[in-house]
């Protein structure tokens, strides 16, 4: 291959692992394959450039030409587990495991913004009868991620409530898991000393059967 083409190769294997586009991976084996290729390819590639002669000029523009290498190799192997996520949930978005994986990795990001918008998502993708496992616990982590940043905000529960209100009215697969929403609400508010709160919403549900 020629140094001209190592962006037209990038861009192929880009392309290949954009799971919404048409030629996009879209079984975990076909995702391996692919992401150990475009790993190997950009090895490689960096072996390559290493090798070449360096050019006359300034030294800290070599050394941040350098960095920038190193640094696809870092972006590509940071993105693994978020592309394996896609792939998976591509495959089966009703699994609520998965999209508690998901949402879990967006811990490494330092954007809430980011994470709040994968829990909107799994809650608008997992139909509630179809659901792979406890749907409750997406709502309920959704809730709690809530809680936190009201906290924070001074937004009196606000959002976690809007929440948990929410959860309260979907027609959940089992009476568990609607059970778990309710207990689950309670007790945020015994948690933030709203006593009364607590006893209205344990009201609530016994009037809402």
């Amino acid at each position: 291959m020629r140094l001209g083409e190592f962006g037209m190769a990038r861009d192929i294997f880009e392309e290949a692992l954009d799971t919404q586009s048409m030629g996009g991976v879209k079984t975990v084996r076909d995702f391996g394959l692919v992401f150990n290729a475009y790993l190997k390819f950009e090895n490689q590639l960096l072996d390559i450039e290493d090798q070449l002669p360096l050019e006359m000029g300034d030294v800290q523009d070599q050394a941040l030409l350098q960095d920038f290498r190193h640094f696809r190799i870092r972006n590509l192997l940071s993105r693994r587990a978020f592309v394996l996520s896609d792939v998976l949930l591509n495959a089966n978005p009703h699994d609520t495991e998965q999209w508690l994986t998901r949402i879990k990795l967006c811990d490494s990001l330092d954007d809430p913004s980011i994470k709040a918008q994968v829990y909107s998502r799994a809650i608008l993708n997992i139909d509630p009868q179809q659901a792979l496992g406890d749907f409750s616990k997406v709502w309920i982590s959704f809730a709690h991620f809530l809680e936190s940043i009201d906290e924070e905000e001074g937004d009196d529960l606000e959002n976690a409530n809007l929440v948990f209100h929410k959860a309260a009215q979907v027609n959940f697969k089992t009476n568990e898991e609607r059970a778990s929403i309710i207990l689950a609400w309670a007790e945020m508010h015994v948690h933030n000393n709203n006593l009364d709160s607590a006893v209205e919403i344990l009201k609530y549900a016994c009037s809402n059967k």
